[in-house]
């Protein structure tokens, strides 16, 4: 069976830019999760879809 998880690259205040959005993916593709979508949202915004097998 499969897991998801949603990671957003934050805007604003709370923005990450290409290269910690880059990092964060990485870290949980170590962790076995692989992106299987992204989705571009409002105002340059992005929304990965990630999964895994369960553990």
């Amino acid at each position: 069976m499969k897991e998801y998880k949603i990671v957003t690259q934050k805007t604003g205040l709370l923005k990450n830019n290409d290269a910690e959005f880059e990092i964060e993916l990485n870290a949980l593709a170590q962790r076995g999760w692989r992106v299987v979508s992204v989705v571009c949202m409002e105002l340059q915004s992005l929304k990965a879809v990630l999964e895994r097998d369960e553990a």
